[in-house]
């Protein structure tokens, strides 16, 4: 059966991101105001055992380019996580990096999930030929069942992700808004976007 997780989650997922305040950082920030990004960590799916299974290069290129992505991401947060504690960027654009993190993990395993249904599908045909075991296929399917899981708990965890940065932005914006520093629009925009997130949860 066809199977594509980007087409489904990513719509829902990549959701108005919040609107950020460009507060000017006057001073280090603490290390729980940027640990945003999920404590989901890649996890090695097997390989399949000997038998070599090829699949179309647009697959592989895929998990590659999202992989690259991936690290890139996680080395501009660690970069501007550093800037920020510094007090050379502010708050909202360290944290911002916390969302580039986790929806380039949710794109890696969902490349990764597609990669193995296309492998599985080829498994299957090699089985109806007679020419692989019937135990590569389950091995195969395993595998697959594990990638898609981890591609879900990565797009729970991206949501996750945005609610609380939002959160915290809102309450950013509310302490701006006291002293003056952001307008009452900008509040405004800060609250619905919060609230979007929480709309889109209740929705589930």
């Amino acid at each position: 059966m066809p199977f594509s997780l980007g087409t489904v989650w990513l719509g829902a997922l990549l959701i108005a991101a919040p609107v950020f305040a460009q507060d000017l950082p006057t001073s280090p920030v603490t290390d729980s105001a940027l640990e945003f990004e999920p404590q989901l960590m890649l996890q090695d799916i097997p390989d399949l055992p000997e038998l070599a299974i090829t699949t179309e290069p647009e697959a592989t290129e895929a998990v590659e380019k999202a992989k690259r992505r991936l690290d890139q991401a996680r080395g501009k947060q660690a970069r501007w996580q550093k800037l920020a504690k510094q007090g050379v960027l502010s708050r909202s654009e360290a944290e911002s990096c916390a969302i580039d993190v986790a929806t380039a993990l949710v794109r890696h395993e969902q490349a990764r999930a597609e990669q193995l249904r296309l492998q599985l599908e080829a498994v299957r045909q090699r089985i109806a030929g007679g020419n692989a075991d019937a135990t590569l296929g389950e091995a195969a399917e395993a595998s697959w069942k594990s990638a898609v899981a981890l591609a879900e708990e990565a797009a729970t965890k991206l949501l996750a992700t945005r609610r609380e940065s939002a959160e915290v932005n809102l309450q950013r914006h509310r302490r701006l808004r006291s002293a003056g520093l952001v307008s009452p629009g900008q509040l405004k925009r800060a609250e619905a976007a919060l609230l979007k997130l929480q709309s889109s949860d209740l929705a589930k």
